[in-house]
């Protein structure tokens, strides 16, 4: 079945469930806020990411299940799709003859994924919020395992978070011809806010700092930044964030520009569609 019609049919059955959803205000920042035991949300996750030195799209789309096993305890499963497409500008193949781009590449990339999110406080009857969130990404040529330490803050009219995550990536690499294992470490910095202005709709501002490691040395390190918009019902809620490439935080010789075009997008995209059943 198509991806794009299986997303569809997924969205408008799930529509017409009467229930509460997960109150989740941000679209890249967690909350420390859980599920109730036994209670269960289906989020649907479309990111587009697109811009670089050389023609890229990419559509990563992703189904998660979301369950409480008890009031400080939440456990997640998702089943990952990435789709990709690569190749030169007409300048590039110009000015690189030699470019490894020069034509337009395709491919599909499946995983699956799970989650699990421990609370220690409430973000609106405690002074913070707190939590710990474990992930782990499983390809069949790349194992990735995630923390994150989760800080929030709620009140009627005004939502702040703070993440500070690690993620740890074994990859196995082909390039020409011949196959490579690598590891790699990645730190992010999180923070987000959001002013309620209605009764069920927030606007807010999302700002992530992604920094790359290899072989203990920072290899990469970018700002994105961007508003987020959120929406949410007694059954449902929709997420919006949109974050352009800021700043480029690691220039070297190797990558002296502004942004950094070669590893990271100029624009990022997402949206999150969540039910509760």
């Amino acid at each position: 079945m198509n991806t794009k019609l299986l997303f569809i049919i997924v969205f408008f059955a799930m529509a017409s469930v009467f229930c509460h959803a997960q109150e989740r205000l941000f679209v890249n920042t967690y909350q420390s806020v859980t599920l109730p035991k036994g209670e269960m949300d289906i989020e649907l996750w479309n990111t587009h990411r697109s811009g670089r030195i050389y023609l890229f799209h990419q559509l990563d789309q992703q189904l998660v299940l979301d369950y409480g096993l008890f009031g400080k305890l939440q456990t997640s499963i998702g089943l990952n799709v990435r789709h990709t497409t690569k190749g030169a500008h007409r300048h590039i193949l110009q000015e690189k003859s030699d470019t490894t781009l020069n034509e337009i590449t395709r491919s599909t990339k499946f995983s699956i994924s799970g989650e699990c999110k421990l609370k220690f406080s409430d973000p609106t009857e405690n002074a913070i919020g707190s939590a710990l969130n474990g992930k782990i990404i499983y390809s069949p040529d790349e194992l990735e395992l995630e923390g994150i330490f989760i800080i929030d803050k709620k009140t009627e009219k005004n939502a702040l978070a703070l993440n500070l995550a690690g993620v740890y990536i074994k990859g196995l690499h082909h390039e020409n011809g011949e196959s490579e294992i690598g590891n790699e470490f990645k730190s992010e910095i999180d923070l987000a806010y959001m002013r309620i202005l209605f009764h069920h709709f927030g606007l807010g501002l999302e700002m992530r700092n992604q920094n790359v490691f290899v072989k203990s040395e920072m290899e990469q390190s970018v700002l994105f930044g961007g508003l987020s918009v959120s929406y949410f019902g007694h059954k449902f809620f929709i997420n919006l964030n949109v974050s352009p490439q800021l700043a480029n935080l690691h220039v070297n010789d190797t990558n002296h520009e502004s942004l950094d075009l070669n590893h990271f997008e100029k624009t990022e995209t997402r949206l999150i569609v969540g039910f509760n059943f």
